[in-house]
């Protein structure tokens, strides 16, 4: 399964981006417009209690029936935000260009996330686009017309097998008209996949948002859907880099640990693709084929956390 690359552009078609840093800039923009968007997910192993109860028993003590809250929607108002601090961080171009941008962290809330913020750099208002390696397969797919735009960030987390899955909460993350970057408690899933032998097995978690407003006498909508797909997988002990010809021979075949796989590989000059084999601690082997269109190929490694992120390895062509 092979990682979707990213790309940006400015209208209304893919919108894709590299996880360490991407920028869109929003020309003849002076403000952040619009009321609080959903911008991404911030995902934890712990529910965030933030409901005031307080504030909410205080205010609503005489509609409490036999001590139940009623649903009725007015929970809303009482739940709570964690706000994101705010710290700089150096960005770096493959050019050499350097920037400052913004990092949004929630001290106190381990967890990790992937957003897409408005930021001033320069001057000039600014998506920047950021994600923790735990998010695999990223797809951000955007399009505009006249009375609505939207876009749906799609992306998948890679759990071990030998791990239980979950519970993992998903928690919506907004940025508010000001610029204030801030999260709200989430709903959790759990599974255990454990034994089953089954790569595929897994669950997947949708956050929706949307808003209208109305523009010069026309209503106009706006919406965000973030769907994370979480997938069980076997963590490779090694993997095998096998350089094959236009006759689908082997010219080469390269074994490394997981724990010590090289930035690149340098590719001969009779290589037509390369197959990648994933090879487990039994001995079981998945395979990825990948063509001279390819810049990078991709390997699992596996964390301390039990998350499998893949790693990027430069594949360097004969000219």
């Amino acid at each position: 399964m092979k990682l979707n690359k990213m790309m940006a552009i400015a209208s209304c078609a893919l919108l894709a981006c590299s996880l360490s840093s991407c920028r869109l800039a929003l020309e003849n923009a002076e403000a952040i417009p619009g009321e609080d968007k959903l911008i991404g997910v911030y995902i934890t192993t712990e529910y965030l209690d933030l409901f005031d109860w307080q504030s909410y028993l205080s205010e609503n003590r005489n509609d409490l029936d036999g001590g139940e809250i009623p649903s009725d929607g007015i929970q809303k108002k009482y739940e709570g935000k964690l706000y994101a601090q705010i710290k700089p961080k150096i960005k770096t171009s493959d050019a050499g260009v350097t920037k400052e941008t913004n990092e949004y962290v929630f001290p106190g809330s381990p967890g990790f996330g992937f957003f897409a913020t408005t930021q001033v750099i320069d001057g000039h208002l600014t998506h920047v686009v950021e994600g923790d390696p735990a998010f695999s397969d990223v797809n951000i797919t955007s399009s505009h017309s006249d009375d609505k735009s939207s876009e749906l960030l799609e992306c998948t987390i890679y759990v071990s097998q030998a791990e239980r899955l979950g519970p993992y909460f998903a928690n919506p993350v907004y940025q508010s008209g000001d610029g204030q970057v801030y999260l709200t408690s989430g709903d959790g899933i759990t599974a255990s996949f454990e034994g089953s032998g089954n790569d595929d097995a897994g669950m997947t978690k949708t956050i929706d948002w949307e808003y209208e407003v109305n523009e010069n006498g026309k209503s106009k909508s706006e919406s965000v859907s973030i769907k994370i797909h979480f997938r069980s997988a076997v963590a490779p002990e090694k993997t095998a880099v096998l350089q094959m010809d236009g006759a689908s021979d082997v010219i080469s075949r390269l074994e490394f640990l997981s724990s010590a796989l090289p930035e690149s590989i340098a590719l001969e000059k009779d290589a037509a693709y390369i197959v990648v084999e994933s090879i487990s601690p039994g001995s079981e082997i998945s395979r990825d084929i990948y063509g001279t269109d390819d810049e990078s190929i991709y390997a699992f490694i596996l964390r301390e956390d039990g998350i499998l992120v893949k790693k990027g390895i430069q594949a360097n062509w004969p000219e």
